[in-house]
């Protein structure tokens, strides 16, 4: 019957949204995934070569706060990279400390001049604020 056959068409109508719905949430999950893993790496470089710049400088006394902050931001962002990669349970969780940590990160950073602070400021802002991205996808 016709309702029958309407009734089928709209059940494959459903299965297919559902599953193009889904297909195009992993697709946008694998790209802010991909982001993420990208900024922790470039925020992991960016924090070891503050750190070790800040060791060089003249005033390395008044900079300890910053190679601490750096040298911990970097270990979390590369365990964040990491656990993304292997789209382990723990990225959303990871990626929320991250985000932390990062914006601790570049707030003290920030608070020096010199360049390698500045940049390494940037690089944790960007990293917070890709990593925020991925744990608001957490609740979708």
């Amino acid at each position: 019957s016709f309702q029958h056959y309407l009734h089928g068409m709209i059940h494959a109508f459903l299965t297919c949204f559902v599953y193009l719905y889904t297909a195009s949430k992993r697709n946008t999950m694998n790209a802010v995934q991909n982001k993420v893993i990208q900024a922790c790496n470039a925020c992991v470089q960016a924090c070891y070569y503050c750190a070790t710049s800040c060791l060089r400088e003249a005033d390395v006394s008044q900079l300890a706060n910053c190679i601490q902050i750096d040298l911990e931001c970097a270990e979390i962002c590369e365990k964040t990279a990491t656990f993304t990669i292997r789209d382990s349970d723990f990225t959303f969780s990871l990626a929320e400390l991250c985000a932390a940590a990062c914006e601790k990160c570049a707030e003290i950073c920030a608070r020096y001049e010199h360049n390698h602070c500045q940049v390494c400021a940037a690089a944790c802002r960007d990293c917070a604020y890709t990593c925020r991205q991925l744990v608001a996808m957490s609740s979708l």
